[in-house]
């Protein structure tokens, strides 16, 4: 009796050491502002109400909105399947520059339901910009629009996928939602130059454990931008340096910890990590093919819940306002990138990249050990996805012919921001090159004799999406309408209803 009291009194005595030295790592490491931060989960307990609920989020979005009227109005991207408003802001303020020519920036929160403050950091943001003055004055060259929660039905269930089972940031290729086609058809309207995704990650890997199963990530916030090679070299070169590189440095003096975002994965019995990414099916390079200036962060959290939320949503909305800051220094330039970047895809000179590799490199991550209350720093092997190496390169044909086409197909496409038109008339086109899958599963283009029926797809490689044609319809591609099962081969043969025709080609076929 008195050895299980003693083993009772020890259990007691061992949780309560770890609880403690678990909190400590959050006073320690990432304590939480002590300043008054107005958003309603703020107020409470917020163990039992860690996030703003859908209805309150709704209602001080309307409030702030009544409160300032003269420089935010609100709206709606459209509904979720449960019948949930996707609230839209837009903040921007009368100047000697017309709203239609200032520079477009849109940030986005709450893609992912089980992220919450990723919203809540919207709405401080919201109040940051309309409550001080020099914030405000931002708005003179710059027309904010704020899309502060996308899933809302994820929200309310804490879940990180739609209500039917979609992950909304692995859908914007393959757009399965109504809350992504929804997203898509207002981002093409707006039409910004840049758009900032928010989310929240977990410090904990399932990897990491084999290392420490103390260990949890140091850093406050990751960096996520494209390494896609598809992109237009400016785009990528202005979103690292003008603005990913200032904007670490500007947290890094708020006493944040920041680091490029990666996830992990076991190879050789080692765990490495993947640094960056390029797949189109998530934002950070879905808008980047667009020709827009386009990050996705990561904010700590997921898993943590209450802990350190304050600081975790301050942490969004300082992000948001360094962006917002850089935007209104460099609006000229940004808008030149852009128009730079846009007229070389209308002129489809340069080569499609179908897949591609990472750079392998060395890099740094820092832990938190919660068990010692310390930190501590593991040299990782890692893919460096920010910089590719092409494989694959096509170059661009005058337009693509796709037949026959399901409504899937066109509808991916035009919610893309695709230009597609259709055949009004049955014709024949010699040597078209078309995909065939060969004997051992790759793909190559063969030349023959198609004949085009009415109502065929064709899609002019010279315009304003054509890198966003080149991630849909090459078919080897990993985010392609053919991977992805949307264009299937032919019945009983090796043949992909996908052709590349000639510009001259092109101009005998009659289209609307």
């Amino acid at each position: 009796m008195k050895k299980s009291l003693l083993i009772i009194l020890f259990t007691i005595c061992f949780v309560s050491l770890m609880q403690g030295q678990t909190e400590d790592i959050y006073q320690k490491y990432f304590p939480d502002p002590t300043h008054d931060m107005p958003v309603p989960i703020t107020k409470g307990n917020p163990v039992f109400n860690y996030f703003t609920q859908y209805k309150d989020v709704i209602a001080f979005i309307q409030e702030l909105a009544a409160k300032h009227s003269d420089i935010m109005t609100v709206g709606s991207i459209g509904t979720t399947q449960k019948g949930k408003n996707q609230p839209m802001v837009l903040l921007t303020r009368k100047s000697k520059i017309a709203d239609q020519d200032k520079l477009r920036v849109t940030f986005i929160g709450g893609i992912h339901g089980n992220e919450p403050l990723s919203t809540d950091g919207m709405l401080y943001l919201m109040y940051l910009v309309t409550n001080d003055p020099a914030n405000t004055a931002l708005l003179d060259k710059v027309i904010l629009q704020v899309i502060p929660m996308v899933n809302a039905d994820g929200r309310t269930a804490e879940t990180r996928a739609s209500n039917n089972s979609t992950d909304l940031n692995r859908d914007l290729t393959i757009l399965n939602a109504k809350e992504s086609v929804n997203l898509k058809i207002e981002i093409n309207k707006f039409d910004p130059h840049v758009v900032i995704d928010f989310h929240e990650f977990s410090p904990a890997r399932m990897d990491f454990r084999e290392l420490n199963d103390c260990y949890t990530s140091a850093y406050d916030i990751l960096f996520l931008y494209t390494g896609n090679l598809n992109v237009d070299p400016a785009i990528r070169s202005m979103v690292k340096n003008v603005f990913v590189e200032p904007t670490k440095t500007f947290l890094i003096g708020k006493g944040r910890r920041v680091a490029d975002y990666c996830t992990t994965f076991m190879k050789d019995n080692q765990v490495w990590l993947n640094i960056g990414g390029i797949a189109s099916r998530s934002s950070a390079t879905n808008y980047a093919l667009q020709n827009r200036i386009s990050m996705l962060m990561e904010i700590r959290g997921l898993s943590e819940k209450e802990k350190s939320a304050k600081r975790r949503i301050e942490t969004s909305a300082l992000t948001a306002l360094s962006y917002l800051k850089i935007a209104h220094d460099n609006e000229a330039e940004i808008k030149e990138v852009v128009k730079t970047a846009t007229k070389n895809a209308v002129e489809g000179t340069r080569l499609s990249v179908v897949t591609s590799k990472p750079e392998t490199i060395q890099r740094d991550y820092h832990f938190v050990d919660k068990c010692k209350v310390s930190d501590t720093t593991i040299v990782f092997n890692a893919n460096y996805n920010v910089n590719q190496t092409p494989i694959i390169e096509r170059p661009k044909p005058g337009a693509f012919l796709i037949f026959p086409a399901s409504e899937k197909a066109k509808k991916v496409l035009s919610v893309s921001g695709v230009s597609v038109k259709t055949t009004t008339q049955p014709s024949q086109i010699n040597e078209a090159e078309q995909y065939s899958v060969n004997e051992n599963g790759q793909i190559i283009i063969i030349k023959e004799t198609v004949s085009i029926p009415e109502g065929a797809l064709v899609i002019d490689s010279q315009q304003a999406m054509s890198n966003v044609i080149a991630d849909l319809i090459e078919p080897d591609g990993s985010n392609s309408l053919y991977t992805n099962k949307i264009i299937r081969k032919k019945s009983k043969e090796n043949l992909i209803p996908i052709y590349r025709i000639s510009r001259e080609q092109l101009s005998q076929l009659s289209t609307k």
